[in-house]
């Protein structure tokens, strides 16, 4: 099981195997606690994680246009 999370320091979207407690953002480096952070997916596999964060991606891009 994986999850889909938010990290809090610059909001990017982030996949943690679901028994993990921390994790480090790959974009600003922040230490994130995955008990605190926002959970947007629990998924069963990375790909469709993978998957489920492009599709976040493109609504938010044609919300702003």
């Amino acid at each position: 099981m994986y999850l889909v999370i938010m990290c809090y320091g610059c909001g990017k979207l982030v996949l943690v195997k679901a028994e993990q407690r921390t994790r480090v953002c790959p974009y600003c480096q922040k230490r994130i606690l995955v008990e605190k952070a926002r959970k947007i997916a629990n998924v069963s596999s990375p790909r469709e994680a993978s998957e489920i964060i492009q599709m976040l991606k493109k609504k938010l891009i044609n919300d702003f246009e």
